[in-house]
This record gives C-alpha cells, structure tokens and sequence, in this order.
C-alpha cells in the first residue's frame, strides 16, 4: 500500500471515529430555538400538622405561618423535548409515588427530564407521613400538593414562548462548611443565574443555584416558613416581575454565612432588626441583581436527559428496637413506619441527569451530598457548568464523603446517613457516566453492578 493511500485511509477512519464521537456535539450546535414557560403556585398547608426538619420537636404541630410557602416551575422546551425545573418550598421533594404521577402528567407537555427540587427550609410541612397515621388531614394535604404541582408544571408547559437564555456564575463567601473543622474545609461557594427573557426581553424567569442549608429561622419558632431561599425570591420577584426558583445544590456540609454577607455588602446594607433569615435572603438577592446584567448567552442546543435508579446498602437496621425507640422520639413514630418501609431491602434512589445545551448540565441527587461530590464533578466534566441539584425527586438523607465518614460527625451518623460507605462517590461516578453518553462519547461499558451497589432499569 502507498504512503499516500494509508495516509488516506487513516484520514478516513479519523473522521469517521471522530464523528462517532462527536454526534453529540454536532446535536449540540445544530440550529436550536428554545421556548420557555414558568409559573408559581402556592402550596402552603390549609391545616397545621407536623414540621419537617429539627428532630427535636417531635411530634409538635405547626402553630402558624411565618411566610407563604411557593412551589416555581421553569420548563424549557427545544422543539421535541424539554426540561422541567421545578422549586419547592419544602425540606425535601415528595415521596416516591407522588414523583412518579408527577412525572407521568408532565410527559403531556415534552417534559423529559424531571427536577423537583426541596429548598430543604426546616420549617416545611412534614413530607413522610404521606399516609396520614396520627394526622388524617395530611393525607388530604399531600394531595393537594400533587395537585398544585400538576397544576404549576402544567402553567409553565402550557404558556411556552420563544426565549433567550444566560448563565452568569461567581464564586462567594456566602457559605461554610459546618462539618470539617479543619484548617481549609472544602466548600462550593459559587452561585450561579440563569436569565431567562423572551425574544423581547421581558423577564420570564430567573433560576438561583446555591448550595447552603436553609435553617436560619429558629428550631423554637413553630411556624411554617420558606427560610431565607423563600425571602429571596421574595425580594428578586418583586424586582424582576417574573418567577424566581431557588435551586438548592450540593449543601450537606455547607450553611449560609452572614459574616460572608456582612463582608461583600457591608453591615449597612442589613437591618439588625430584622431576623437573619431575612438578612441573609436580602443579601443573596442583592447579589443575584448584581450579577444579572453579566449573564452571558447559553449557546442553544437540545435538551438531553438520562434517568435510572440505584440500589444502595444501608448502615442502619430500622427492625432493631433500640433504633426504632431512638428515632421516634427524636421526631415522629410515622417516620420510623416510612423508614422501614423505604430501607427494609436497602435504599433505591433515582438519580436524574440533563444537559441543556453544551454549556449547562443538571444533576438531580435525592439526598443531601457534601460538596465535595460536586465540586469533584465539576472537575471532571469541565466542558459544561454542573448544577448538583441536592434534595431532587425523593429524599434519602445523607451522602457524605468517605473521608467524611472516616472523620466522623453530623452527617455521617448511620441513622441520617443511612446508605452505605462509598454511596456518594458510586451515584456521582454513575452521574459523570451519564453526562459523558450524553454528549456522545464513545465510552465501554461499565458494570452496572459493583460490589452491593446496582444500576436498576427505571
């Protein structure tokens, strides 16, 4: 064969291994409109029964409440499908049932990736007693939910609009990490816009990923209130006259940090006489104003998603008598009834990918992940912007690090951390998988099985 020949024939194979590798890509700048719908509905319970949140208050019922709790919804089609983003003023996405109806319903509009993502406020309505037990009102109340959800997604679907869409990202002292006493702790300290407008301009939605827990109202105050994500979309809608969803990241070891806003704004810029929920809502909008006008183009692409389910051990045994008398009382025996219910076999949670574009991703996790996990993933899909979306369709507590597990702590314990070692790093692995197919790439299988861990079809 001539030099000139196989020089030929490798060019040839390189374009062909080249284009197989990058179908995804082309997909990707193939000429794509994006239209876009959001509305909000208010999901606040009618009936004061049990909170969400702080083991110690029991069996307590709510006595009021602080604030108005919403439920946002942005979808985002691309002309065949389309990705629903949905906040909720909640600690924690519905249960497993709920999610699956929800999900059903929501195929009406092209929706093909689901987030339903919980701000993780503490004083949210109690979401595991689905069935009622010592509240018969609160089967009622879930109903409703499912049905204000239904109805916020359907809004959204229902109203779509050609749009434009920006991303504007920064890194902010506006949280800490609660868990590492150590000298530098991880922490993902950015924040991060999308802008979305319509062809004219007008502002359709704006969506805030942060990664902070939601506990600035105290334990002691028994009112059902959104928290400082809740005064924040507050502040940002009465400003920009359109939804504002708070999109609740990788938050496990991270709180918000009021001496971080104290520093960036300046303690003029808050009223001492105000709670620091407040406080704190009012500095996340004021930064998010500031970053607005920066946001840059999302290069439009398709709209791609991927879900399964995994399989998980776990660390605790919810038969064993002592954990059962420890857990009820520490919150309410109907939570011991859903655990055991939930984890008799080992855990089984979804794990939800989407790409929007080639410059956006979003990871939904039903759990609380340390934000290593995220910040790692970042790292190792460095071509689009990851959004880890923690507290997203369903709640499996805890997904600390193995170093976290190792140094011990809140967070890592068994009966709040209940999947096994090595859980966290197995769902986020299987993520960056998902999000690499995705794109196109040509990658070999990897087992679906490892150790106790299993990729189930869903």
């Amino acid at each position: 064969m001539s030099k000139s020949l196989f020089l030929g024939l490798f060019f040839l194979m390189g374009v062909v291994w080249g284009t197989g590798n990058s179908f995804g890509a082309e997909a990707v700048l193939a000429p794509v409109a994006y239209r876009a719908g959001a509305a909000k509905v208010d999901i606040t319970p009618k009936t004061y029964g049990p909170m969400w949140g702080y083991g110690a208050r029991g069996k307590t019922r709510a006595t009021g409440t602080i604030a108005p709790l919403q439920a946002r919804a942005l979808v985002i089609h691309d002309g065949t499908s389309a990705i629903a983003l949905v906040s909720l003023d909640l600690g924690r996405a519905p249960v497993d049932p709920i999610v699956k109806r929800i999900r059903e319903k929501a195929k009406t509009y092209g929706i093909t990736s689901l987030f339903l993502v919980g701000s993780h406020t503490h004083h949210g309505p109690a979401m595991e007693s689905e069935q009622g037990g010592a509240w018969p009102e609160w089967k009622v109340w879930h109903e409703q939910l499912e049905e204000s959800l239904n109805q916020v997604i359907s809004e959204a679907g229902k109203n779509l609009t050609g749009c434009t869409i920006r991303v504007a990202s920064e890194e902010t002292p506006l949280n800490r990490n609660r868990h590492d006493k150590g000298t530098n702790p991880p922490r993902d300290g950015r924040l991060t816009v999308l802008v979305v407008d319509s062809e004219a301009g007008k502002p359709l939605a704006r969506a805030v990923h942060f990664s902070a827990h939601s506990v600035l109202t105290p334990g002691t105050d028994l009112r059902f209130g959104p928290d400082w994500p809740g005064e924040m979309a507050r502040i940002l809608e009465d400003r920009e006259k359109a939804p504002v969803l708070f999109l609740q990241g990788a938050a496990g070891d991270l709180s918000p940090n009021m001496g971080g806003a104290i520093s960036q704004q300046g303690a003029t810029a808050f009223d001492p006489k105000e709670p620091t929920w407040k406080n704190f809502g009012l500095a996340m909008a004021n930064k998010v104003s500031e970053m607005i006008p920066l946001a840059k183009p999302l290069n439009p692409g398709t709209v791609r998603g991927h879900r399964e389910r995994i399989h998980l051990p776990v660390r605790m045994d919810t038969r064993n008598p002592f954990f059962r008398l420890t857990l009820g009382r520490a919150f309410y025996p109907e939570l011991v009834v859903h655990y055991e219910r939930e984890y008799r076999e080992g855990i089984t949670t979804p794990l939800e990918v989407a790409l929007l574009g080639s410059g956006l991703a979003f990871v939904g996790i039903a759990g609380e992940p340390f934000c290593s996990h995220a910040l790692e993933l970042q790292r190792r899909f460095p071509s689009a912007r990851v959004l880890t979306l923690g507290y997203c369709n369903e709640y499996h507590q805890y997904f600390p690090t193995i170093e976290a597990i190792a140094k011990g702590g809140y967070g890592t314990e068994p009966y709040i951390a209940s999947s096994g070692a090595g859980s966290g790093e197995f769902l986020f692995n299987r993520a960056l998988y998902n999000l690499y197919k995705l794109t196109g790439a040509i990658l070999p299988g990897i087992p679906t099985e490892s150790g106790p861990f299993k990729v189930l079809i869903d």
